[in-house]
């Protein structure tokens, strides 16, 4: 579930200087919901549970009508499936992207499966991770689409 970040508004005027029936509730944060050292260091293509590191951008080209699937892996300091995930692009949302665990690989590393599509734009994208706790990271130019 992702960190809460809704504001409650208590309105006060010079009339109406104080507020009744108020609860002001203030909690600590859960270990899911601190801010942690994120990072991204490395990318690949990810087959048959076997993730190759290959030099950024890695290059994925659209399919000529419909969608297609591509598989990747990413591995950095405490990434997380939960966390979420998103390449920048001039469309704002033309790739669609799961996220979920590679079990019997490095620790900290993440599958990302991406919907590209005939209509996904080219160029160069920037991958973007947000934690739980709205902390984010940026690993620039991982992936280019053609």
């Amino acid at each position: 579930m992702p960190f809460d970040v809704s504001v409650g508004v208590i309105a006060l005027s010079a009339g109406q200087s104080a507020s009744t029936g108020t609860n002001i509730i203030v909690t600590e944060p859960t270990t899911a919901a601190s801010s942690a050292p994120i990072n991204v260091d490395s990318i690949g293509f990810l087959t048959a549970d076997s993730c190759g590191v290959q030099a950024s951008p890695l290059t994925v080209t659209r399919p000529s009508s419909g969608t297609s699937t591509v598989s990747l892996c990413i591995h950095g300091n405490l990434l997380d499936p939960t966390f979420t995930y998103v390449f920048t692009d001039p469309a704002g949302g033309d790739i669609s992207v799961t996220a979920s665990a590679v079990n019997g690989l490095f620790p900290n590393t993440i599958e990302l499966d991406l919907q590209i599509s005939s209509a996904t734009l080219p160029g160069v994208r920037t991958l973007f991770v947000t934690t739980l706790n709205n902390d984010r990271a940026a690993a620039t130019a991982m992936l280019e689409v053609q």
